[in-house]
């Protein structure tokens, strides 16, 4: 059974203490953490077997050209962006409560205004409502919640004291929204490092999934073998799927950019 305890700034309502982080100038409101906990064997991944079998659905058509542009464009760290805040610092198997974006954004056709990330490599938006599972999907779609959602590295992480940025850069109309999950870790794997980010770009709504550092998973598991990245809709019928436990970002810096089809 999950437990999860959100505390938010007026949790003093309801008796609940102070919210132990803040989403300010990249998101606009008080933000929270929203711990869970589990059996330790709820999160194992499924057989190589059956990989896929109970978690994929059928997808539709893409809505997205998806590529990886040569060179990549220059790596952005919200954690080095003015304003920008950080969560989830030292944290396995947790996520933020809901927090409005700082523009309009359109996924999938669809307008959306709210997001919320998770430990996992998960950058969720709205309807969708904070989950720490799945890490594990594929392929996608994802029959379950969450979607609409965001894939970036969607495996068993943890974060370390530097924890997961958010942060906005950029001016009107050409802002971009960025998470960063810095300095990261694989579940129990201390060699190894992950930084990477999520950048929601306004105006062209593109979608790029940046990543810096990969480095230290055994078998090619920081460079993917166990994880899912790509998009998914609301509907959980149309996916847009870079890879699949595959070890797909095996060279950094490298950049997978979703750009909407015209």
């Amino acid at each position: 059974m999950w437990v999860l305890i959100a505390l938010v700034s007026c949790a003093q309502i309801l008796g609940i203490t102070e919210p132990t982080s803040r989403i300010g100038d990249a998101g606009g409101v008080d933000a929270a953490i929203a711990e869970a906990a589990t059996a330790p064997d709820a999160f194992a991944p499924p057989d190589d077997s059956t990989a896929g079998a109970a978690d994929g659905g059928e997808a539709g058509p893409p809505f997205y050209t998806v590529s990886t542009p040569m060179p990549p464009p220059a790596f952005l760290d919200a954690c080095a962006l003015t304003g920008s805040v950080t969560v989830l610092q030292a944290h396995d198997n947790s996520v933020t409560v809901v927090a409005p974006l700082p523009f309009a954004f359109s996924f999938y056709g669809a307008p959306v205004t709210k997001y919320w990330v998770n430990t996992n490599g998960v950058l969720g938006v709205d309807p969708s409502l904070p989950t720490i599972n799945p890490f594990v999907v594929c392929p996608l779609p994802m029959i379950g919640v969450p979607h609409p959602a965001i894939y970036a590295f969607a495996d068993d992480l943890e974060t370390r004291d530097s924890g997961i940025c958010i942060g906005t850069t950029g001016t009107q109309p050409n802002r971009q929204f960025v998470v960063t999950w810095k300095d990261a870790l694989l579940k129990g794997k201390s060699s190894s490092h992950l930084t990477l980010s999520v950048v929601l770009s306004e105006t062209t709504n593109t979608v790029d999934l940046a990543y810096e550092t990969l480095t230290g998973g055994p078998g090619g598991s920081a460079e993917g073998s166990g994880a899912t990245i790509g998009l998914e809709d609301s509907t959980g019928t149309r996916t847009d799927q870079f890879s699949c436990r595959m070890p797909m970002l095996a060279t950094t810096p490298m950049d997978v950019r979703f750009a909407p089809i015209p």
